[in-house]
């Protein structure tokens, strides 16, 4: 009977760290595409700045901010790694 009730205890802690990582791996997901987005936006205003500026400007300030956004998108797959593969 003794034996059982290990059994039944230690299958329970098991599965309180699954539950955990699963919902890690949900918030990774969810951050990444958040993110992801991001990225696709503020590539979306640099490369709108680059062709209408007819080299006339540098569109620095677009730049640092799809800079900042692949800093985040690089964040959010190591993130996406540790917590879903």
């Amino acid at each position: 009977m003794k034996h059982t009730i290990r059994i039944v205890v230690v299958a329970a802690a098991l599965a309180i760290p699954a539950a955990a990582l699963a919902d890690e791996c949900g918030d990774a997901v969810r951050d990444y595409n958040d993110i992801l987005a991001q990225l696709h936006t503020a590539n979306d205003d640099f490369t709108a700045c680059v062709a209408d500026s007819l080299g006339r400007k540098t569109c620095a300030r677009e730049f640092a901010k799809l800079q900042a956004a692949y800093r985040l998108y690089e964040s959010a797959v190591t993130m996406y790694t540790r917590q879903c593969l």
